[in-house]
């Protein structure tokens, strides 16, 4: 998965991911990665490895088994 630049979401988290349920790790993640998933998911970006084509198929399918890339977006979108 390719790192990005640092993902904010103050309209629904606007402490920050920790402050809202996510543990350090999810926090980190989403942090991280965040704008990088953001981008495969609404088509902006190109899957580039098979971890982010796995990403892709782990999120339309809900399947939180893939990676934890899948488990913090679909914690993320649930709690939008």
């Amino acid at each position: 998965m390719r790192r990005s630049v640092r993902f904010y979401d103050d309209n629904n988290f606007p402490n920050g991911f920790i402050y809202h349920g996510f543990s350090v790790e999810e926090a980190a993640i989403l942090d991280n990665y965040g704008l990088t998933m953001k981008g495969l998911l609404d088509g902006s970006l190109i899957p580039e490895s098979d971890e982010e084509k796995s990403f892709l198929v782990g999120v339309k399918n809900e399947d939180k088994s893939i990676s934890l890339f899948v488990q913090c977006w679909l914690k993320y979108y649930d709690k939008l």
